[in-house]
């Protein structure tokens, strides 16, 4: 032990009488002297004369020392004692003790018990800590001392081992002394077992709350962290790190790194790897780091997460109170083998994926039904077949756009001009907040729409029997849902054309079936399809007609158009690819309007639109109905009766009005589908359903006829709008944020296919895990929220095209679109696709009306009412009932009437060309 330097009694010091009592004493430790002494100054005026004389004689019994008197008269003249005479006091009392130094004197006063009461008087007033912060400070001099070097080191060991301590004290309450410790709780929902990660898990984590978890339970570590960021004074920049988000994870990985049981946010960086397709070594070699558990881990974890996904989709589908959608579609993937011999080779598999979708009631009046009530099977009994009972024009009258949707679709159309003008324009860009809004009384709700991820089905879908297996599987093995149910509930399915084809072919088949169960017969389900394969077959519709050819007299052709811009090779006719075209023709239309406000506002050229008159929201609203009213909405043989059009045939103007047309309708559609609004899609489909029969688009003209008569007719009106508004998803609750219902299928799809590249995919594996990849990719989007990854992604917009729309410009200018006193003949044979479909689906011999007979028999057979006598007509019209039913081959065809042989390949293919029933491949 160090002991202070003292000098010895005989050393020279005098002697201190402690046996004195008249003298001052010594205070005691921890107690202050409150004896007070006048103090003297040089400009004191001392009352001398004021002063009693000495007595010449004692005045008791005993001499009297006039030295004692005269040394308490001088002490009382002098100042008050400073601290550090009165430690230097102190110190030479105890050197004089023997065997006694400081170092004793301090730790004998706050370790010995008899003297608690001593040092619980220093600890309250926290004098340790303002005594252990000069002995701190004291050991950082300025001059280089090997003594105060030596202590300052051993006083830096001492701090960071005490720190140490205190760490490690607070971590073990959360890690291997968490059942001991003030927080229990904290620490259980820090362990995540492998085999019990549900999907309460998953959407319950946040980041953002797992940094206040830390501070409550790790409020010195979180405290050193915080100083060794030194970040907390600092301003953060937008888009700039958060440094909490870093602290949160070094917490992180050092508890795992302490014990592998605090995994919760391991396990969501784990999964956040995995979804990004992080290879398997990667995610080994961060696991010593302790940023995510083991891969064995992970794998036992999407295991159990699916487990947890499809047991809540099951009591999901079983909810009474819920109306539930099935979208589903196969895709097709390659078993690549690397290394091929005799037995092993490469496999090609079909399979199945299916969503489970919630759909949200539409309408104010269907807010106030039950589920249950608008699914009702005794509400469809009442309303089945509607459509037979009224004259073929009202039937087809009232699936075809009537006054008041053409109004609509005209305010629509002056909305989506004007928004575009101001885009465009950017004198005009002021008014874009003030355009109004489009509105729809069905409105889906801008919340998150309710959908699980269900397992992959390895079954092809190359006939109706597939289809029927499917259904039965999802329905009856994967969601069990008991039969007693498809008694009494209408469940909703959703494909493309060809696959709600084949379901219908499928009823039809099951028709017949002796089965008492609905569920046998397929009777309790409804078809619709996807509104992106609408999209698709209207683009590949327009594209035919419009493609044209490359000859300098047909300047408004699709192909010469796609010349004219760089980099636009990938718009062929033969392959679609659909996020291509949609930007395509939305270039198109912003030129074709840009050219018709020159035109109107009579300007020379497209800098003339810099300096455009409109000052007023309405001067724009009124410019916007002139250029719809002009070029849009009037066809060209209106615009030659009211003698605008002159010249005879297809001229340029001519040409770019029915495009023009055509593509303002799937910007409109674009719109209600984005914005959420079923009533503005079913109005473009209704305009659409005559341009696909014009466009010899057959397939999908009856398809939109069987939906159309659905959702007028044949289904109960409560039902007809939820069916509608399920078309469409909002996959993450944003407004402005709803897409198609069969392109969140595709999205499945591509992530599937994500995980089949694997040595070791299949179709068991795929089957396994793909119920966690909603919820597992749903997290990481929220993850990136968090981080602001997704706002600072959002920095890379869309590549901008206003280059391609210029120079489209350029090329209308140079043409003269639109300016019908220069107007020229074209070669290029545009057709009004509205107005060329009116004739051959009306009338007694028209698509409509062999729609209502194959409907008619289908029908029938469903109720085993087919007459005998069956005209050739309607044989044919069975023949031609869904390309679907076919597809398993003719030996699955049943006809119910003996006397009618079985359709021959002949008569089918005949069928096949007379309504031009080509089937595409969706």
């Amino acid at each position: 032990m160090h002991r202070y330097p003292v000098r010895s009694y005989g050393g020279g010091l005098d002697d201190i009488d402690l046996s004195d009592k008249s003298g001052d004493t010594i205070p005691s430790c921890g107690y202050e002297s409150t004896t007070t002494a006048y103090t003297y100054t040089d400009n004191s005026d001392l009352p001398f004369n004021e002063l009693p004389e000495l007595p010449s004689e004692p005045t008791h019994d005993g001499d009297y020392d006039m030295d004692v008197e005269e040394e308490a008269r001088e002490r009382a003249r002098q100042a008050r004692m400073s601290d550090v005479e009165k430690t230097l006091l102190v110190l030479e009392l105890i050197k004089n003790i023997p065997h006694f130094s400081i170092p004793i004197f301090l730790v004998t006063l706050f370790t010995s018990t008899v003297l608690l009461s001593y040092a619980n008087k220093f600890y309250s007033d926290k004098s340790h800590t303002r005594i252990m912060s000069i002995w701190y400070q004291g050991t950082r001099p300025s001059s280089k001392c090997r003594v105060l070097k030596a202590a300052g080191q051993a006083m830096d060991v001492w701090v960071a081992d005490r720190a140490a301590e205190l760490c490690a004290r607070e971590a073990s309450f959360l890690t291997d002394k968490s059942s001991k410790g003030p927080f229990k709780t904290e620490a259980s929902r820090l362990h995540v077992p492998g085999n019990k990660v549900t999907v309460e898990h998953v959407q319950g984590f946040q980041l953002s709350q797992l940094l206040p978890t830390y501070k409550r339970t790790l409020p010195i570590l979180q405290h050193i962290l915080s100083a060794v960021v030194n970040k907390d004074a600092k301003v953060m920049k937008e888009g700039s790190r958060d440094p909490d988000h870093g602290r949160t994870l070094v917490t992180s990985m050092l508890l795992n790194l302490r014990s592998r049981l605090s995994n919760l946010h391991g396990l969501m960086n784990s999964l956040l790897l995995w979804d990004n397709r992080v290879p398997k070594r990667l995610i080994q070699a961060l696991n010593n780091y302790g940023f995510c558990p083991s891969y064995g881990y992970l794998c036992c974890a999407i295991l159990s997460l699916s487990k947890s996904a499809l047991r809540r989709a099951r009591i999901t589908a079983n909810d009474s109170l819920k109306m539930i959608l099935f979208p589903y579609d196969n895709f097709n993937w390659l078993k690549q083998a690397h290394e091929v011999s005799v037995l092993h080779g490469s496999v090609q598999h079909d399979q199945v994926l299916a969503l489970l979708v919630i759909m949200p009631p539409v309408g104010e009046k269907v807010k106030a039904m039950t589920a249950a009530e608008i699914t009702d099977l005794k509400a469809f009994e009442a309303t089945q077949g509607t459509r037979h009972k009224l004259t073929p024009e009202k039937s087809l009258s009232s699936i075809l756009p009537s006054k008041g949707d053409y109004l609509s679709l005209r305010e629509n159309f002056v909305l989506l001009v004007a928004r575009i003008l101001t885009e465009e324009i950017p004198s005009l860009s002021p008014f874009v907040s003030h355009i109004p809004a489009f509105t729809d009384a069905k409105e889906l709700p801008s919340s998150k729409t309710e959908e699980y991820y269900l397992p992959t089905f390895d079954q092809e879908q190359g006939s109706t029997k597939g289809n029927m297996l499917v259904l039965q599987h999802y329905f009856e093995d994967v969601l069990r849902i008991p039969r007693l149910c498809f008694e009494s509930t209408m469940y909703t399915v959703l494909g493309d054309r060809l696959t709600t084809a084949r379901d219908r072919a499928a009823q039809d088949q099951q028709a017949v079936d002796t089965s008492k169960d609905k569920l046998d017969h397929l009777s309790s389900f409804s078809m619709i399809s996807g509104l992106m394969h609408y999209n698709l077959n209207f683009i590949q519709a327009v594209g035919g007609t419009f493609w044209g050819s490359t000859s300098a007299d047909d300047p408004l052709s699709l192909v010469n158009l796609r010349d004219l811009l760089p980099n636009r090779q990938e718009i062929q006719l033969r392959s679609v690819n659909y996020y291509v075209f949609l930007r395509f023709f939305d270039a198109i239309f912003r030129a074709l309007i840009l050219r018709a406000s020159i035109v109107l506002c009579g300007f020379s050229s497209s800098k003339d639109l810099t300096t455009n008159p409109h000052t007023t929201l309405d001067e724009l609203l009124q410019h916007s109905k002139t250029i719809v009213d002009s070029f849009i909405i009037q066809p060209p043989n209106r615009l030659k009766a009211t003698g605008v059009k002159t010249l005879e045939g297809n001229t340029i103007s001519s040409n770019a009005v029915l495009l023009m047309h055509s593509i303002a309708s799937l910007t409109e559609m674009q719109s209600a589908i984005k914005h959420g609004h079923p009533t503005r899609i079913k109005r473009v489909l209704k305009l659409w359903l005559l341009m696909f029969y014009a466009a010899g688009s057959y397939n999908y003209a009856n398809e939109t006829m069987e939906l159309l008569h659905n959702t007028e007719h044949d289904w109960p009106q409560p039902y007809a709008d939820t069916a509608m508004g399920g078309m469409v998803v909002n996959p993450h609750g944003r407004k402005l944020g709803c897409k198609p219902t069969d392109i969140r299928v595709e999205h499945l799809n591509d992530q599937i296919k994500e995980h089949t590249d694997g040595a070791n995919a299949s179709p068991e594996l795929l089957e396994k895990i793909t119920p966690a990849m909603g919820h597992v990719h749903e997290m990481t989007e929220g993850l990136f929220e968090d981080l602001g990854v997704e706002r600072q992604n959002q920095k890379h917009k869309h590549v901008s095209q206003q280059r391609d729309i210029q120079l489209l410009l350029d090329h209308f200018n140079e043409h003269s679109v639109f300016d019908f006193n220069q107007d020229k003949s074209s070669s290029g044979s545009f057709v009004d696709l509205f107005a060329e479909g009116i004739d051959p689906l009306g009338g007694p011999n028209g698509g409509h009306a062999k729609h209502l007979q194959r409907h008619e028999l289908r029908l029938r057979v469903r109720h085993n009412e087919l007459r005998i006598d069956l005209s050739q007509s309607e044989m044919d019209a069975i023949t031609e009932l869904e390309v679907g039913r076919y597809a398993g081959g003719i030996g699955e065809f049943t006809i119910v009437d003996p006397d009618h042989a079985m359709p021959t390949l002949e008569e089918i293919r005949r069928v096949g060309e007379e309504f031009g029933d080509r089937e595409e491949e969706d």
